[in-house]
């Protein structure tokens, strides 16, 4: 399945119905002069962007800050039941999308 708006938009019902909302998960956010932090988040949803940059999720993070954030950016941990769907749009995402 080749990288296209149509295909994305089928995606994000796919993981809409398939994960379980909200779950743990952890994105490194750019402190400036002082490099990347690993914050843990809270995933409470997903959105579907009809853009290059894939599928957004709605993300709670510390200090009650909401942001969005892509999937393919956030690592999931070994043991969370939704690790084996992300996983597999992760692969699919990046063997598939070409940044133009």
């Amino acid at each position: 399945m080749k990288y296209s708006l149509e295909n994305i938009e089928k995606y994000a019902k796919y993981l809409n119905e398939k994960l379980s909302f909200p779950f743990i998960g952890y994105y490194s956010i750019d402190n400036g002069m002082f490099g990347k932090e690993r914050v843990e988040i809270q995933i409470q949803g997903m959105i579907e962007i009809k853009s290059r940059q894939g599928l957004k999720c709605i993300c709670k993070i510390p200090g009650n800050s909401t942001l969005k954030i892509p999937l393919h950016l956030i690592e999931i941990g070994k043991t969370d039941i939704n690790m084996e769907t992300i996983n597999h749009f992760k692969n699919w995402y990046f063997k598939n999308h070409k940044k133009k």
